[in-house]
């Protein structure tokens, strides 16, 4: 009998330790979830990595490094010159949005000076000419002729009234979209094609969204502005 008592004695404290056990598990693994969702970003146990919280670099891809201090600010953002602010959205703006932009968002500084120079020289100098004027070169007058062969309007004079009297917005609107249309050839057998075309081509994927600002203020100083 008394076996039986120590055996059952024995049974009941076994049962009262798993239902321990099983009590004190069950609150650890909801104490761990809740010391790791307590808070975005900084978990005070990290119990995965997610990419969106650690550097991802894909293979052969240099680290990416701090912006140096001359890098370009937008001062519409209200940034320091020495910053390099989120740029607005200018991309998906329409060219009469832009218009409506009177003032330069990049700040003014040596490097972004600099940089604009550069940028025109290699990419808008052979039709606008090095100095905006359609001089410099025969490059400009034969590529005139033959746009006007073509029956595309040919460069324009970029120091003229017509383009000083365009706001900043606007011309970076046409750096952007390009402007101007191309004629199909007569013997075309898809019209429909040329008529996305822009004789000033769209830099949009070619020069990034700072650079084309630089080429604005590189232009306003072309035009003595």
């Amino acid at each position: 009998m008394k076996r039986l008592n120590q055996l059952m004695q024995n049974q009941g404290s076994n049962k009262t330790a798993t239902v321990s056990m099983k009590r004190v598990l069950t609150l650890s693994v909801a104490l761990f979830f809740l010391l790791t969702g307590c808070s975005v970003g900084a978990y005070p146990i990290d119990n995965f990595q997610e990419m969106h919280y650690s550097p991802a670099l894909r293979r052969q891809e240099m680290p990416a490094m701090s912006a140096p201090s001359t890098a370009i600010g937008y001062s519409g953002a209200g940034a320091p010159s020495i910053e390099l602010t989120v740029d607005p959205a200018y991309d998906l703006m329409k060219q009469d949005d832009l218009a409506l932009i009177k003032t330069n968002p990049i700040v003014l500084n040596d490097t972004v000076t600099k940089q604009g120079e550069e940028l025109f020289a290699r990419n808008c100098a052979v039709c606008h000419g090095i100095g905006g004027d359609l001089q410099g070169g025969a490059g400009p007058a034969l590529l005139a002729a033959h746009f006007e062969a073509a029956g595309v309007n040919p460069p324009l004079n970029l120091t003229l009234e017509v383009t000083k009297n365009r706001s900043d917005g606007d011309i970076f609107g046409i750096l952007t979209h390009g402007t101007g249309s191309v004629p199909a050839p007569s013997d075309s057998t898809n019209p429909e094609a040329w008529a996305s075309l822009t004789n000033m081509p769209s830099f949009a994927k070619l020069l990034t969204t700072e650079e084309r600002w630089a080429v604005v203020h590189h232009l306003r100083n072309l035009q003595g502005s």
